[in-house]
């Protein structure tokens, strides 16, 4: 095919040739494409299935440990017979498994300290022989004596890559307790990242020939296709649009003009497209009519939005304002402070009790022991924006009028708690209880909204430490320690 418009001028992209460059494009990010995703799906399958190995195995592992038996070998480094028996179980599970290493050590800021270590069937006859109770590793960087220090208090399997001298590792630690719920130990199994790795590549190779080929057929089938169906068509398009623009120059009535179209039976969108530029003046019309109707529905959709945005800033259960709206106020704040014009306070509320109540008179009563509290603090602060900033923490930013009165009103919040919980005429969760504390601006170096947030804050928690140790002494009646088992 030519490429030369029908007016005779070169074409500079026929459209022949940006499909065949579009193919090939096609194809390689195809390839890519597939191929990085069945890469990184095969990465997450064998990782989620190593990581259900080093559970079963570790799990296992920690069953077969007598803790009283391990400790007293640990606090005088001698082997039992059950020590002798673990040893065993190690090898084997190794064996087993097809593990690298499967060990037990005792992690702390300096060394790391064997107390188990299984050696295979391969290394054992090698000639290697078992660590034995209480000998200290080599090496090992701070931060990785970090990490293995910091897995021993936790409850379940954590997995981590590991560099060491001996190449890259996949491993899984679990920490063993005691019967009183002491770590005793730290049981590690690893596997190597070059195996999982050829693994991977191994199943990846014949992935990524066969998306190569298939890849491949599939852009010829489509450069025939659209050769046929588009190309031929468009070109044939293209010249009598050219023969009917050639006219109009020479055609006084607009009557005149007739668009002569080749006849196009392809069922798609060139034929489409015939049929649009015999149309043409109709479908501007129904342009500009859905022009006006896009307009109505941006408009529509930007109330929405503006509905949505107004819904992030109040909080759904208490209809006081969110921790997103307090968030920007806080931003308001400190811009106040930068221009010298900040006069402000906070008051920082923790509700007692919520989570006694929830668990002994369900999550309803819950709500409402959060909706009446919050209540009482709009009634103490009738003129302050209230914000919900957790689940049982409310804070109130005094400004002008508010601020000038905060010392009383701050007396009527604490009036309002008082009265309600110890009333005995109410149900435990209309008996409201709280803990609040107050800190204003100070206008000095370095203040911030956050550093008087954190004033407000740190008094709150030391009349909660007050209230609990007046009510353990009987001097404050709180009803909701009934549920809350005598804590606050």
């Amino acid at each position: 095919m030519s490429d030369k418009s029908s007016s005779g001028k070169k074409i500079k992209h026929p459209i022949q040739r940006d499909i065949i460059a579009g193919s090939v494009i096609f194809v390689i990010l195809v390839c890519v494409v597939l191929s990085m995703h069945a890469y990184y799906v095969l990465t997450d399958v064998l990782t989620s299935r190593y990581e259900d190995l080093f559970e079963d195995v570790l799990m296992c592992a920690e069953h077969k440990i007598d803790t009283a038996d391990l400790e007293e070998c640990i606090r005088t480094r001698t082997a039992s017979q059950k020590y002798e028996d673990l040893q065993e179980q190690f090898d084997y599970m190794v064996d087993d498994f097809d593990l690298e290493h499967l060990y037990c050590i005792i992690p702390s800021n300096t060394t790391i300290t064997n107390v188990v270590s299984a050696v295979s069937q391969k290394g054992r006859d090698a000639g290697e022989t078992h660590k034995a109770i209480g000998e200290i590793y080599g090496y090992f960087p701070n931060d990785e004596l970090k990490r293995y220090s910091s897995f021993w208090k936790n409850d379940d399997v954590t997995f981590f890559e590991e560099l060491t001298w001996d190449g890259m590792f996949y491993t899984g630690a679990i920490p063993v307790k005691n019967d009183v719920g002491r770590t005793i130990a730290l049981i590690c199994v690893d596997v190597s990242v070059t195996n999982i790795s050829d693994l991977i590549m191994s199943y990846i190779r014949p992935v990524i020939f066969t998306i190569l080929l298939l890849s491949i057929v599939f852009a010829a089938l489509i450069l025939f296709w659209m050769r046929r169906q588009i190309i031929v068509p468009i070109r044939g398009l293209e010249e009598s649009v050219s023969r009917f623009a050639d006219n109009s120059h020479r055609m006084k009535d607009i009557a005149d003009l007739e668009l002569s179209l080749p006849e196009i039976r392809r069922k798609n969108e060139v034929e489409s497209l015939a049929s649009a530029i015999d149309k043409m003046s109709s479908d501007m019309q129904a342009y500009v009519k859905d022009i006006l109707n896009v307009e109505d529905r941006a408009e529509s959709a930007k109330k929405e939005a503006e509905d949505m945005s107004t819904l992030a800033f109040r909080d759904s259960l208490t209809q006081v304002r969110s921790k997103a709206a307090y968030d920007i106020k806080i931003r308001e704040l400190n811009d106040k402070i930068m221009d010298g014009t900040a006069r402000f306070g906070f008051v920082m509320i923790d509700l007692n009790h919520l989570k006694a109540i929830n668990d002994n008179c369900g999550h309803a009563k819950g709500d409402a022991y959060l909706i009446g509290s919050c209540r009482q603090i709009c009634s103490a602060y009738p003129h302050s924006p209230v914000y919900r900033i957790g689940g049982d923490e409310f804070i109130v930013i005094l400004e002008d009028d508010d601020y000038d009165r905060r010392d009383r009103c701050f007396s009527v919040l604490s009036g309002l708690f008082s009265k309600s919980r110890k009333d005995p005429n109410r149900p435990v969760w209309e008996c409201y209880s709280a803990a609040a504390g107050m800190s204003v601006y100070q206008k000095m170096p370095g203040e911030t909204a956050e550093e008087v947030f954190r004033r407000a804050d740190a008094e709150m928690y030391s009349d909660k430490q007050f209230m609990k140790k007046a009510a353990a002494t009987g001097a404050l009646v709180d009803r909701g320690r009934e549920l809350a088992g005598g804590r606050q």
